[in-house]
């Protein structure tokens, strides 16, 4: 008989035997963790059985106290992220807006500095631009011959060109004086003609009414004020008078410092070299 074998007939014992077998064969025998035997591993590899499945492991115990404190630090970490992304959204946002705001008056004031000139009228536009438009706003003209090329002339127009943007309710224009006014005399250019209701109020001719060799925005300003072309009051006259009389002095101050620090680095580089 076959070991194991209950049966006491000798026809079956051949069968239990058989049925054991198979039995054995196909019986898989798993450990604690799940794996499986040598055996089950060589019938997968010939196909004869499934792929295996993932042993199950349960999950590792952590208290709800820890769980909830993990969740709320997530929660936290994650609003905190958040709020860094919108702040510098925000602070973009900001850097934007500023760039554009300076990127415009910047363009704005270059705009100006190439506006805010005197305009030069031809003797076709004298009416329009100078007799109808004093009717409106006082306009003064800078009669000038650019061909002398003198310093008087240049710096003239520099002057006026200055006054531009600092008397805004008064009008200046350039005049070529040999094409406008042919028979105005040489020697009393550069002049100044101030005119108020389309007509001349005002007249300053040669050189000497502009202080000589050269003519500063600020001694033009002081003389123009003194004449009464800007149209002020009495007090506001005085008012202006003592101002540019102030700013030219300054002016006159910080030129000389800067000639003197000039000339004492010279004097230091010489002794150098020396």
């Amino acid at each position: 008989l076959t070991r194991g074998c209950t049966c006491r007939s000798r026809c079956c014992c051949t069968t239990c035997c058989v049925v054991v077998s198979h039995v054995a064969m196909d019986t898989t025998y798993r450990t604690a963790d799940g794996v499986v035997t040598e055996w089950d591993d060589l019938q997968r590899k010939f196909g004869n059985l499934p792929e295996r499945e993932a042993p199950w492991r349960p999950e590792s115990y952590v208290p709800r106290r820890e769980r909830d404190e993990v969740v709320s630090q997530e929660a936290r970490w994650a609003e905190k992220e958040r709020a860094e992304e919108e702040e510098e959204d925000v602070e973009s946002d900001d850097e934007d807006a500023f760039l554009n705001a300076y990127r415009k008056q910047r363009m704005e004031e270059m705009r100006q500095k190439r506006v805010l000139v005197a305009e030069v009228v031809r003797k076709v536009d004298w009416r329009e631009k100078i007799t109808e438009r004093s009717r409106s706003k006082r306009v003064i003209v800078h009669l000038r011959d650019q061909d002398r090329g003198n310093e008087i002339d240049s710096s003239m127009s520099e002057a006026v060109d200055a006054l531009v943007a600092r008397y805004p309710d008064v009008g200046f224009v350039h005049c070529e004086a040999k094409e406008t006014v042919p028979n105005f005399p040489a020697r009393n250019l550069p002049a100044i003609l101030v005119y108020c209701d389309g007509k001349v109020e005002t007249t300053l001719a040669g050189k000497s009414a502009f202080g000589g060799k050269k003519c500063t925005a600020e001694e033009l300003a002081y003389t123009l004020n003194s004449a009464g072309a800007f149209g002020y009051s009495p007090q506001k006259q005085k008012e202006q008078a003592e101002a540019l009389m102030k700013e030219y002095l300054a002016k006159m101050v910080e030129e000389r410092q800067n000639k003197a620090m000039g000339s004492n680095q010279v004097e230091g580089q010489v002794e150098e070299e020396e």
